[in-house]
């Protein structure tokens, strides 16, 4: 059903980017397509911005860039803190990269979690009975 705010191109629009999205790797379409919603369009790229897959930091660069020239700078900003969290915490966990996430985090500026990690790094470090040494050698 269509809502009396919004007309019937958009709608079908916002209909059809729903539709292609299951297809992740076609986050940029569905991106170009929001960008010609003028009611809904931001909104719908905020939510599917946090379900693209963020497997390489030049994603995570392009899908900060085409949403800020896409759709206001300003308002994406919050996003962009967002993707940076999303992808500084997976270098962290997933793949033991510290410094590439503590990078993303300072970008998010996420001081907890940034004071979490150097804690925990320079805990492994100072203890020998974790086999902190080791741990930072690898």
């Amino acid at each position: 059903m269509i809502d009396d705010d919004l007309d019937i191109r958009e709608y079908y629009i916002l209909e059809y980017v729903q539709k292609i999205f299951t297809d992740s790797t076609l986050w940029k379409v569905c991106m170009d397509y929001l960008s010609y919603c003028p009611k809904r369009g931001i909104y719908y790229a905020q939510e599917f911005i946090e379900r693209v897959p963020l497997d390489s930091e030049f994603k995570v660069q392009k899908l900060i860039q085409c949403c800020k020239k896409q759709f206001n700078h300003f308002i994406m900003e919050e996003e962009a803190k967002v993707l940076h969290t999303i992808y500084g915490v997976k270098q962290v966990k997933e793949y033991n990269r510290h410094t590439s996430g503590i990078r993303h985090l300072l970008l998010a500026q996420d001081t907890k979690r940034i004071s979490k990690i150097t804690d925990q790094v320079l805990e492994k470090y100072l203890n020998p009975t974790t086999d902190g040494i080791n741990y930072l050698l690898k």
